[in-house]
């Protein structure tokens, strides 16, 4: 009798492992998304922000959700999803896009008073600093 019970859970166990996956299934994948920035001084910033979820086909791309102002890193994506990616978390990393700043230095007359400073080195979200020229006060 044992032995007919541990005969049947595996047969059991065999017939559920090769049950055909629907082509049709969608499957929840959940990203997490790395947001990296830079400041003009040359250092980093970086803070974590979970995606939406997303429901997909088994067989289908991997999705690359939007995030505005950033560009995804896709060297380490997996290209199309798989049954066994459900409900994991996926972790994206993303880089802030340039972002230039002009500044113009002017009187309350809106006088020029200098030429201007151009700090390009920063991105979006990045914190931009600059110092005072000589003789001004900010």
């Amino acid at each position: 009798m044992k032995k007919m019970m541990i005969g049947l859970i595996s047969l059991l166990g065999l017939l559920l492992m090769s049950v055909p996956i629907n082509a049709d299934a969608s499957i929840p994948i959940n990203i997490n998304a790395t947001l990296v920035s830079r400041n003009t001084d040359g250092t980093s910033n970086k803070r974590e922000q979970k995606l939406a979820r997303q429901d997909c086909k088994v067989g289908g791309q991997f999705p690359i959700p939007e995030v505005k102002g950033y560009s995804p890193d896709i060297t380490d994506i997996p290209k199309f999803i798989t049954p066994n990616m459900a409900n994991q978390q996926h972790q994206l990393t993303y880089y802030a896009e340039v972002a230039k700043v002009i500044v113009n230095y002017v009187d309350q007359t809106q006088q020029k008073l200098q030429s201007q400073t151009i700090l390009d080195k920063g991105t979006i979200d990045g914190k931009y600093q600059i110092d005072n020229p000589p003789n001004f006060r900010l």
